[in-house]
């Protein structure tokens, strides 16, 4: 029996299942390889599978691409002509039905399974040179001596610096497979070093960023769902646990676009002490409902929990805060998340690419589709900018607002406090987004205070411990007019009265970019986490009595 099955009931139902034909037509005809006969009387190439319901016609397109290599009156290239057709059909489709051509897939199969290729290091560019600003523990790099500070001078033969070449060209120079060798010169302490380093797989820790908020408050930020990220996220529990017993926690997956799906409900068991308990389910027309449930064997003792998500919480991120959600376990925080419940599967074709299809939908336990229209594809891809002009994004827009007949459909499943329909998760707890940091001006300040921190690092650094770094005024009054007359002298396009407006927030920019020249990344998210409104609300939340009494008065309201 074939893939497709075929229906002769009604014109309607033809014109839905269309793109979908179409894109089988595609795989299969890519898939069979057929070969153009010298006969020029043999041109017909549509192959014929018969199934229980009647006789489908298979590949068309190829058959074109034949035609047009034999006859066409111009040179062409028959793999990008392929490549156009599967796209065009596939964005028939919904958003997130995808061909992967097959020189991309190799790096997000790496990805996916938690690394890539490299040399285990983070440059800036400055002043058009490339510097290292990180160097991984136990990386390729580190093992060959590179250090943070280094400037790059030279990747093999082809000299880097001043040379005008842009930041993204140095960076494909120094791409290669793993086992390759780069032989790099760099700037250090006025002296030019070689270093010979070869790339090699780099381990990425998607939950890196763990520390403790208070005495009783661990945090964790968990960066995508990646095949190790379950075991990443276990491991910091454990070692705070062990260090420090705490009792509450908070997770943040703030702009993590998601993954592997059992990851995600791997970390939920971690949550939930209640067997059998729905964390989500899936769904599809050509799939039957697949739940997933809670093992009741969570190995560790968590109290109170907050999420932390925004507009660019996706996938997983959107399963685990809304079983969170759902089940009255903890409270969510921030603003609305992307609204991405579609279920991929991946499958290989025969040119070395892959089709990663859409065959279901999320649902969390209370019944709600994640997944929000995409019925205009105009407006799908511009629904974050919408967000932000409508004023969501800014004053909570169409979140605090009661819901009306048509959206409170579903509750929570122990309180039963109402939950809109779809198109997302939305926060119990709205916290704006900070309009500064998306401004013209702030983000044409960004290049120059990398710049001033990493020129001024050692003048600045003064205390050597995090903990006394974390309570000085690293960026006083004194290093805040530096830093205007150094942007001012580069040149730099900003109103002059931005500066005043915004003294307090430009200065924790600073300061947090020094915390990790000197700390590394964990030090910056501290230093960023002690200004920043979605945590602090959540930490407020977390420490109250009875938080969700407090939510449901303010509902009633």
């Amino acid at each position: 029996m074939s893939v497709f099955k075929s229906s002769s009931s009604s014109n309607s139902s033809y014109k839905t299942w269309q793109p979908f034909l179409l894109s089988l037509m595609v795989v299969i005809g890519m898939i069979l390889g057929y070969k153009l006969h010298e006969n020029h009387n043999q041109f017909s190439l549509i192959e014929k599978i018969a199934d229980e319901e009647g006789v489908v016609e298979i590949g068309r397109i190829e058959e074109v691409i034949r035609f047009i290599e034999a006859k066409y009156v111009d040179e062409t290239n028959s793999e990008e002509l392929v490549d156009l057709a599967i796209n065009a059909v596939i964005n028939e489709l919904d958003p997130h039905s995808i061909y992967i051509p097959e020189d991309k897939l190799k790096d997000i199969n790496t990805e996916m399974n938690g690394g890539y290729i490299g040399i285990g290091v983070e440059t800036m560019f400055i002043d058009d040179t490339v510097r290292f600003i990180d160097v991984f523990d136990n990386s390729p790099a580190q093992l060959a001596g590179l250090q943070i500070r280094d400037a790059l001078i030279s990747i093999d033969d082809s000299i880097v610096v001043d040379e005008k070449m842009s930041y993204t060209e140095i960076r494909s120079l120094m791409k290669k497979e793993k086992g390759e060798e780069l032989i790099l010169e760099v700037l250090r302490d006025n002296q030019i070093k070689e270093i010979k380093v070869a790339s090699d797989m780099i381990a990425v820790n998607a939950a890196d960023i763990s520390y403790m908020l208070n005495q009783e408050t661990a945090y964790v930020k968990i960066d995508k769902f990646t095949s190790k990220t379950y075991g990443q996220f276990a491991t910091a529990i454990e070692s705070l646990k062990r260090e420090h017993e705490f009792k509450h926690l908070v997770i943040d997956v703030r702009n993590n676009p998601g993954g592997y799906l059992p990851e995600a409900t791997d970390i939920l068991c971690q949550l939930f002490r209640e067997k059998d308990r729905m964390l989500v389910y899936t769904e599809g027309k050509k799939n039957k409902k697949a739940e997933y449930k809670t093992t009741g064997k969570p190995f560790f003792n968590i109290e109170n929990v907050a999420v932390l998500i925004d507009e660019g919480s996706a996938s997983g991120s959107e399963i685990l805060a809304g079983a969170i959600q759902d089940w009255d376990r903890g409270v969510v925080v921030g603003r609305r998340t992307f609204g991405k419940g579609l279920v991929q599967e991946q499958y290989p074709l025969s040119n070395g690419g892959a089709l990663r299809l859409t065959i279901a939908k999320y649902f969390t336990p209370s019944g709600r589709s994640i997944q929000r229209s995409y019925s205009k594809k105009e407006n799908y891809y511009t629904d974050i900018d919408n967000r932000l002009s409508s004023g969501e994004l800014t004053n909570g827009k169409g979140i605090n607002e009661e819901f009306d007949d048509s959206t409170q459909v579903y509750q929570t499943k122990l309180l039963n406090r109402p939950l809109p329909s779809e198109g997302g998760i939305y926060p119990d707890i709205f916290v704006p987004i900070d309009t500064m940091k998306i401004s013209k001006d702030f983000q044409n300040l960004i290049p120059f205070i990398d710049g001033f921190a990493y020129a001024k690092f050692n003048e600045i650094i003064s205390p050597d411990s995090l903990s006394r770094f974390l309570e000085a005024e690293v960026v006083d009054d004194e290093v805040f007019q530096r830093f205007k007359n150094f942007v001012f002298n580069k040149g730099g396009q900003v109103d002059g009265s931005f500066f005043d407006e915004n003294k307090e927030l430009v200065k924790n920019e600073i300061k947090s970019v020094l915390a990790k020249l000197k700390f590394g990344e964990l030090a910056k998210a501290q230093v960023v986490h002690q200004e920043d409104p979605v945590v602090l609300e959540a930490l407020k939340a977390i420490s109250t009595k009875d938080v969700f009494s407090t939510l449901l008065e303010k509902n009633e309201n």
